[in-house]
């Protein structure tokens, strides 16, 4: 029930997203900040059930776009961050029972974060090589994961790289 949940949220995002780009009025800026508030507090808390951290990574992508339109450009560069930070504490906290729940959830964070970077006006190499050390992570630790997983790690990577082909890179050169 959970899952469906998860997925329900994140169509819902979607399609505020969409409204939101379409309309590009500003006084929608105050309704995606109330999301986006809400996104950081679940990240930011301790105590948030994992499909609450999925609701909030895949909406920050949902969001991205709508973002890049009624928003400064910094703050997609900060919702980067955030996500970069959450993965860094689950994963350097986590003993190996966790540990497997965090790689589960990685592919939706490596998907968030590819889907703010084609949003992004452009994009570092420190960011771009944050991002390649937790796909690193993902391929090293795969064989962890069930087989129900591999499918969405497959997809997630696919659609990560399809996103990165889309992102504006700068000074690349260093990657």
């Amino acid at each position: 029930d959970k899952m469906s949940g998860v997925n329900a949220m994140y169509t819902f995002h979607i399609e505020i997203s969409k409204t939101l780009v379409k309309r590009r009025d500003s006084s929608d800026e105050q309704m995606l900040r109330m999301f986006m508030d809400y996104f950081s507090t679940i990240l930011h808390s301790s105590e948030s059930e994992p499909h609450q951290i999925r609701i909030a990574i895949r909406g920050y992508g949902a969001m991205a776009e709508a973002c890049k339109i009624l928003l400064e450009p910094e703050y997609l560069t900060e919702c980067f961050e955030k996500i970069m930070q959450r993965i860094d504490y689950c994963y350097d906290m986590s003993d190996k029972i966790k540990r497997k729940n965090v790689l589960q959830q990685l592919p939706i964070f490596i998907e968030s974060l590819s889907k703010i970077m084609t949003h992004l006006k452009e994009v570092s190499a420190i960011q771009v090589q944050k991002l390649e050390s937790v796909i690193v992570i993902l391929i090293k630790d795969f064989h962890f994961l069930s087989t129900a997983h591999h499918s969405m790690v497959s997809s997630c990577l696919l659609e990560t790289f399809l996103n990165l082909e889309k992102s504006d890179y700068k000074n690349l050169d260093d990657v």
